[in-house]
């Protein structure tokens, strides 16, 4: 005779914690990117490889992609979540373009007379090359 012993099913760990690989980021030109890795532990605190994470952002500085992956779009600030099961984590975006270059809009200037004057645009970029609207020469 073969005796049973039924066993219980092990029970589906469920995320209770998620920790960011930073807590805040800082842009210095649009278009610039960051990783961000997420670690998903259960309530015995293993990690949960494979677990889900859904990404979002908030505030219109920076955009985040289904893979984590920030995008600078805006100067200001921004907040990226990070979310598994119940559990979810926060991090903060700043983004403020630093200039990196001026070009003038002529290079060389000849004047005929010494009370002649011109008049020069200035456009500013960071260092992307991205044009910053509105900045102060």
């Amino acid at each position: 005779m073969v005796e049973y012993t039924p066993t219980e099913p092990t029970p589906t760990p469920t995320p209770v914690s998620i920790t960011l690989s930073a807590t805040s980021l800082s842009f210095a030109s649009l278009g610039d990117t960051t990783q961000f890795a997420a670690t998903v532990k259960d309530a015995a605190g293993t990690v949960m490889a494979g677990a889900t994470v859904t990404w979002a952002a908030t505030g219109g500085a920076a955009t985040v992609s289904s893979a984590g992956l920030v995008t600078a779009v805006a100067n200001g600030t921004a907040t990226v979540t990070a979310t598994s099961g119940s559990a979810s984590a926060t991090a903060t975006v700043t983004v403020s373009q630093a200039a990196a270059s001026v070009e003038l809009s002529d290079t060389v200037l000849s004047f005929t007379s010494l009370a002649d004057t011109t008049q020069l645009a200035a456009t500013v970029k960071d260092a992307a090359g991205t044009v910053m609207a509105g900045a102060t020469v």
